[in-house]
């Protein structure tokens, strides 16, 4: 399996003190990817928290571009649909090389998550990451509360705080 990420997740990770939590949890993926517009998202964002230059000097993601025929064609028809502002094209990249790559994109975004999934992509969020990494015992309970108030800390939009966490997972079939 390969993951690919959008802004969001990586942004909360490394603004949060947790980039190494998301590498321990996304090992068993294999790849670990990101684009370079993603990229371009985060380092126009340093100035405002330089937290976000340890997703650049991150060993463990591999940055990829969308360039080839058909990532470019699909690109298109995602930007089209999320808007072609400075915040979709990172999202549009990740969703389009994720659909031809057949890899799993991790978005935090609604629009893009559901608009993936009606096309046939493979998309989750970070509070799945978690909670798989919980199932398979990476990360305890107070491991996973805590990373998740971190999260929230940097206005991360989740359902759950850390408290609630649990609650809200089983309430949506992930436990």
């Amino acid at each position: 399996m390969t993951f690919i990420f959008d802004a969001s997740p990586l942004n909360h990770f490394a603004r949060a003190g947790h980039l190494h939590t998301l590498e321990l949890v996304t090992k068993v993926g294999g790849r670990r990817v990101v684009t370079t517009a993603v990229l371009g998202e985060l380092q126009r964002g340093v100035q405002a928290d330089r937290a976000l230059l340890d997703v650049q000097d991150s060993d463990w993601l591999e940055e990829v571009h969308v360039n080839e025929l058909g990532e470019l064609g699909t690109f298109a028809e995602y930007a089209r649909y999320l808007g072609s502002g400075d915040r979709h094209v990172g999202e549009a990249s990740t969703l389009a090389w994720a659909e031809v790559h057949g890899a799993t994109a991790i978005i935090d975004d609604r629009p893009g998550t559901l608009h993936g999934r009606r096309r046939g992509v493979t998309v989750h969020g970070s509070l799945w990451l978690i909670t798989n990494a919980y199932k398979a015992s990476l990360l305890t309970e107070r491991a996973v509360t805590q990373l998740v108030d971190a999260l929230v800390d940097t206005e991360a939009w989740f359902p759950c705080n850390g408290d609630t966490f649990f609650t809200w997972a089983r309430e949506n079939g992930l436990l």
